[in-house]
């Protein structure tokens, strides 16, 4: 009982249907040192802000509101000149974003004195970019994946009856093509 595409045509077996090379090609081993350099970098901002929010608790707790608010300002400024830049850099392209809001806030929460309602939102928008690049590397790795099994031959049937390994830029409307158990389709 032979694996066959064509209807009516001759049964060549079940072998050349197997695929001549492994259908799933494994991509290169994430936890290599440079890309756990590049992951551990990541999450450096908003893990060191977040530090510093709990730092200015824990001074306030302690009884020095002085300090606590001077932990925070600090905190609010570190991040709104960063973000102010980029704001700037978007609407110069005609590219208006919530950053702005965010800027804003920031902004407003160092003018009106309430500087833990500045590293609360200092964090949050340090929480917001860390998890949008954390998407990006994630989907930029995943379609390189993707890309990477895509299959660069086929197998065609030939006149004959015969099997033929093309590039699969060779591969035209109407040709028959074999796909095994575990092929991935070429077109």
């Amino acid at each position: 009982m032979g694996a066959q595409s064509d209807a009516g045509g001759p049964d060549h077996g079940a072998a050349e249907c197997l695929p001549a090379q492994p259908a799933r090609q494994q991509p290169g081993q994430p936890g290599q040192p440079a890309q756990r350099r590049a992951r551990w970098w990541l999450w450096t901002p908003l893990t060191g802000l977040t530090v510093l929010v709990l730092a200015g608790a824990a001074l306030r707790l302690t009884g020095r509101t002085g300090a606590a608010d001077a932990v925070w300002a600090v905190l609010t400024l570190t991040a709104l000149l960063p973000a102010a830049v980029s704001v700037l850099r978007d609407l110069w392209r005609r590219r208006f974003g919530v950053d702005v809001i965010a800027v804003l806030a920031l902004a407003g929460a160092l003018g009106v004195g309430e500087y833990l309602a500045g590293a609360v939102i200092a964090v949050m928008l340090a929480t917001g970019r860390t998890l949008e690049a954390y998407a990006q590397r994630r989907a930029t790795r995943d379609l390189r994946a993707l890309l990477a099994r895509a299959p660069r031959t086929a197998r065609r049937r030939t006149a004959g009856g015969g099997v033929e390994v093309v590039p699969v830029d060779r591969v035209a409307v109407g040709d028959r093509l074999l796909v095994g158990p575990g092929d991935v389709v070429a077109v």
